[in-house]
Order: structure tokens, then sequence, then C-alpha cells
């Protein structure tokens, strides 16, 4: 019991992520809306098209999740990357082709470049971003059901909520007469969360 009380009053794991808010912010021009990011699936993650290129961004709860993103993403080039021999000191793995595309994984982010003069130099610049956010993997959004039989989603703190299936409501927010079978939620630091009908 004791120990408990003590494991709950050590601060959680800060886990590392890339804010959305920093990317937006490195491609903002004086003057100009910030740039809005595409949210993906669970296993694309999230995108922000910049001048002369598009970077792609995955947070990953762990190492086998992350690997599994950077071959998704290897395996949709028309022209075969080559692996770096010697990534920078905290990469895991790393991948170029010419100027033009750079993927890089560090512990919990995968981020890739593709397009522009320096993508390399800008997955690096990219990956100084990344912060250490304290607590733990956000929580699935929940699928709740009103008193009048309608549904809606909670997802508190996130950025993003996008959903499959389901009879929306016209006008009335996120809220459904029938049920989605899958919502995803991402939060500020591009993590996504997933409710899906078919979970046990």
């Amino acid at each position: 019991m004791l120990l408990a009380l003590l494991l709950a009053w050590l601060p959680a794991q800060a886990l590392p992520a890339l804010p959305v808010a920093a990317v937006q912010a490195r491609y903002s021009l004086e003057g100009q809306p910030l740039r809005q990011p595409t949210f993906g699936t669970l296993q694309s993650g999230w995108s922000l098209t910049v001048p002369g290129a598009v970077v792609f961004v995955y947070a990953a709860p762990d190492e086998e999740r992350l690997r599994a993103w950077a071959e998704l993403q290897l395996s949709r080039q028309r022209k075969p990357p080559e692996p770096v021999a010697s990534p920078a000191e905290g990469v895991l793995a790393a991948w170029r082709r010419d100027t033009d595309f750079a993927l890089v994984l560090s512990e919990g982010v995968g981020i890739m470049v593709q397009g522009g003069a320096e993508a390399s130099e800008e997955a690096s610049v990219l990956r100084g971003l990344i912060d250490p956010v304290p607590g733990d993997w956000p929580s699935p959004p929940l699928l709740v059901q009103d008193a009048d039989g309608r549904w809606g989603i909670e997802a508190p703190g996130a950025l993003h909520i996008a959903w499959r299936g389901g009879k929306r409501l016209a006008g009335e927010g996120v809220r459904f007469v029938e049920p989605p079978t899958e919502v995803l939620a991402w939060d500020a630091w591009g993590r996504v969360s997933r409710w899906s009908a078919a979970a046990p």
C-alpha cells in the first residue's frame, strides 16, 4: 500500500513528442494564418504542407509501431531511399534520397520530409523541436449516448477528432443518430488514440 502511494506521487514518465503547434510555427509567415495540419489514420499520423515540401509526423507509444510506420512510408516511395549508415546521436534509424527526401526515427517520433531542397536538414531541425511530454499516452475517446438516444464523442484535450461510419446530425456539432464504428482523437502533441466498436 505504501509503495503504491509513493508511486502515485512520482511524476509520470516523460514521453517524447513533436508538438503540432511547434511544426506550424516553424513554417508560419508573418501576417498569415498558421498552416493547418492534415490528420490521417492510426497508422499514418499527421502531415503539414509547407512551401515546396510535405512534412509527415508520427508519434508512437512504442518502437514496434514506429518502425511499422517507417516501413509503410518507405514502401510508398517510387524511388527507394537509402539507409543512413551512421545517423546522428539519439536517432534510431534514418533514410534519405538525394536532397528531396528524409525519414528519421527518434525515440517515439517519426519525421519524414518529402520535397524541398534540403529535406535532411529540415528533418534535423524538426527533430530538435521534439519535447518530452509528461504523463501517459492519451486515453481513447469515448462514445456516449445521451438521454435522447443520440450519440456524442468525449475526447478531453483533443486537438482533432475523426470518425468512420455513423450518421451525423446536421448542425449539431459532433452528434450522431447512428454511432460511428471508429473514433480517432489527436492531442496537441500529435499523439493519436482510438475507440472502435470492434475492440473487445
